[in-house]
């Protein structure tokens, strides 16, 4: 098996697209790449699943390049942000099946929450501001009323209305 490259030691979870480095992608395209040269190698030339595989590492290319030249114009705007955050899921939504296999960083591996501590802190207030109003209004459904005995032309459970 090719060697796998691992994350920093001591980086910590991954939480904010804004706590994404280069080494991150290094590391996961290496992890992937490993995982499917083996295959790759295991079935012939021309064979389906090699071309499948070619193809998979070929995307798998693209993608990290273009997330590499998000880090190349990272100009701190939040559109670069919103970029890594993008990619960055798509990445970590691709190599999700092998997250129960050695080698995988769990911790770093994953998709970011938020793009940064901020936007975490803004979705949150909106999430409670959106509670605190559904808790203010009436509620939108009613249980269907049966009626009593007392009021004419209505039903308590279990009345028919045929004599």
């Amino acid at each position: 098996m090719s060697p796998v490259v691992q994350s920093p030691p001591g980086v910590g979870e991954l939480r904010y697209a804004a706590d994404l480095t280069l080494a991150d992608v290094d590391a996961l395209e290496a992890f992937l790449t490993s995982r499917t040269d083996d295959v790759r190698r295991a079935h012939g030339f021309g064979n389906g699943v090699h071309c499948t595989v070619v193809s998979f590492q070929h995307a798998l290319f693209l993608l990290c390049r273009e997330l590499r030249d998000v880090f190349e114009c990272d100009d701190g705007s939040r559109g670069v942000l919103r970029a890594k955050f993008r990619l960055w899921n798509q990445l970590c939504g691709i190599a999700a099946c092998w997250a129960d296999t050695d080698g995988y960083d769990r911790d770093r591996w994953r998709r970011a929450d938020y793009y940064d501590a901020a936007k975490e802190t803004e979705v949150l207030e909106h999430r409670r501001r959106r509670l605190r109003w559904s808790a203010s209004r009436p509620c939108h459904w009613r249980v269907p009323f049966r009626g009593t005995a007392e009021e004419p032309g209505t039903l308590t459970a279990g009345e028919s209305r045929t004599p």
